[in-house]
């Protein structure tokens, strides 16, 4: 029996997105994964659900420096990101399971 890591491929997505002012709860809000009719560059880049889980994995269960976690997704499936990107997205996981944490 032979196992073999298959080459992946990169695919991306850009989402043109809207963001404003709620008049009744006064907080930003932003359009979700739409196409919007004003055309404007991705400034933000964020990971789908596989490289982000991969990273969290390699981060909190094999506990490896941020630099390495970056340096060995820019050397496999090529996914260019910084440290500080990173980071961006650790804090935007724990947004996301903050109210599965304090249950």
């Amino acid at each position: 029996m032979v196992e073999e890591l298959v080459p992946s491929t990169i695919l991306t997505t850009c989402y043109h997105t809207t963001s404003g002012w709620c008049p009744h709860c006064r907080r930003k809000v932003e359009s979700r994964g739409g196409i919007s009719l004003r055309r404007r560059t991705c400034r933000t880049r964020s990971w789908d659900s596989t490289a982000l889980c991969t990273a969290m994995m390699m981060r909190v269960c094999y506990r490896l420096p941020l630099r390495q976690i970056t340096r060995l997704f820019l050397d496999l499936p090529g996914l260019k990101i910084s440290p500080g990107r990173f980071v961006k997205q650790i804090k935007r996981v724990g947004r996301w399971l903050e109210k599965q944490y304090h249950r």
